[in-house]
C-alpha cells in the first residue's frame, strides 16, 4: 500500500475546499494515510454525493493522527485519487463517508502518488445527492439556507419591510417570489436586515 505523510484535514458531510475551511473546523493533523487510486466516476460521485462505502478496503487502523501525547489510529480512513485531484475519506461504522479537500501541494503529493498505481473498482452506493452551489462559497451557501428558513416562516408585515428596504418600493403580489428571483443580487442585504431584527429583540 502507498503512503502520504504530514497532512492537514478537515473531514465534513459535505465537501469544501481548502480555501472554505472554518476557523471552527476541527482540523487534523495526519502522520500518515493510505492513499488508493480510483476511477474518475467514483471521484465525481464522491464529490457530488453523499455515498456508502461497503468495501473492505484494507486499511484499518493504517492512517496515523498526530496527537499532544503521541499517534492515535484513524480506524476507516484513506485519500482516493483518480490522477488529477484527490479527496480524503473517514468512513464511518455504517458505511457513510465523511469527505476533506487537501492544501494545493498536498493534493498534488497525493494525486502523484495514485498515479503509480493501479486503478482499484470500489464498492459504493450513491445515497443522496449534494445540491450544491460551487460558485457560492461556504459562507454564502449558509447565508442562504438561513435566509430560506426564515423566509418560510415570516409573517407579511416583515416581508413588506425587507421588500422595501431591498427595492426601495412597495408591492402587493407575491412578495417572497420575487424576493427569490433576485435573490443573489439582495441576499447580503436581507441576512443584514435579519440579523439586526434579532440583535433587536
Amino acid at each position: 500500500m502507498n503512503y502520504i505523510y504530514d497532512v492537514i484535514l478537515n473531514f465534513n458531510e459535505e465537501l469544501y475546499e481548502f480555501y472554505d475551511w472554518d476557523k471552527d473546523d476541527e482540523l487534523l493533523h495526519i502522520r500518515k494515510m493510505p492513499v488508493i487510486k480510483v476511477d474518475q466516476t467514483f471521484i465525481s460521485d464522491l464529490r457530488r454525493n453523499k455515498i456508502k462505502i461497503n468495501d473492505n478496503l484494507n486499511i484499518r487502523n493504517k492512517t496515523e493522527l498526530f496527537q499532544k501525547k503521541g499517534i492515535r489510529y484513524l480506524e476507516n480512513a484513506c485519500i482516493f485519487t483518480d490522477g488529477k485531484e484527490a479527496i480524503a475519506v473517514l468512513i464511518k461504522r455504517n458505511g457513510l463517508v465523511l469527505k476533506s479537500k487537501m492544501i494545493i501541494d498536498e493534493e498534488d503529493d497525493a494525486v502523484c502518488i495514485g498515479k503509480k498505481q493501479e486503478t482499484k473498482k470500489i464498492d459504493y452506493k450513491v445515497i443522496e445527492n449534494d445540491v450544491l452551489d460551487e460558485f457560492k462559497t461556504r459562507k454564502e451557501r449558509k447565508i442562504q439556507k438561513y435566509i430560506f428558513k426564515e423566509l418560510e416562516t415570516m409573517e407579511k408585515e416583515k416581508l413588506n419591510y425587507i421588500y422595501f428596504e431591498c427595492f426601495n418600493e412597495r408591492k402587493n403580489t407575491d412578495i417572497k417570489k420575487e424576493i427569490l428571483d433576485n435573490f443573489d443580487k439582495v441576499y447580503m442585504s436581507i441576512y443584514e436586515i435579519l440579523k439586526l431584527s434579532k440583535v433587536n429583540k
